[in-house]
């Protein structure tokens, strides 16, 4: 994740630094900068929505899985095979769609306000 971000700001600087009409038109790199951001945004909501959707499953598969099999307790006492936790797939998935969400509005006013 760290080397897209660094990427992606060494593309809009390079882009900055090269292209004279964009330095001279706050506006246009507004453009630019808020169209990233949805596109962003938008892929962030989709894989908050995604762990969501996971975790709701990891969560019912895990505790269904103590009635379909009730002769092997190994699951449960050594925790093998491991599985993420639930928990912390909700939290993740949440916290997904706030930053996906935080982007797409912030982009979205870069769009428009230019």
């Amino acid at each position: 994740m760290v080397v897209f971000w660094a990427g992606l700001v060494v593309m809009l600087a390079a882009s900055v630094l090269l292209w004279k009409r964009i330095r001279r038109s706050p506006g246009l790199l507004m453009v630019h900068v808020g169209c990233i951001l949805i596109i962003v945004g938008v892929v962030f909501l989709i894989l908050g929505l995604a762990t969501i959707v996971w975790s709701r499953h990891e969560e019912k598969s895990y505790f269904d899985s103590l009635a379909t099999r009730t002769n092997d307790l190994r699951e449960f006492t050594e925790h093998w095979p491991q599985r993420p936790q639930p928990g912390s797939l909700k939290v993740g998935g949440w916290i997904a769609l706030a930053i996906g969400l935080l982007m797409l509005v912030v982009g979205a006013a870069f769009w428009l306000w230019a």
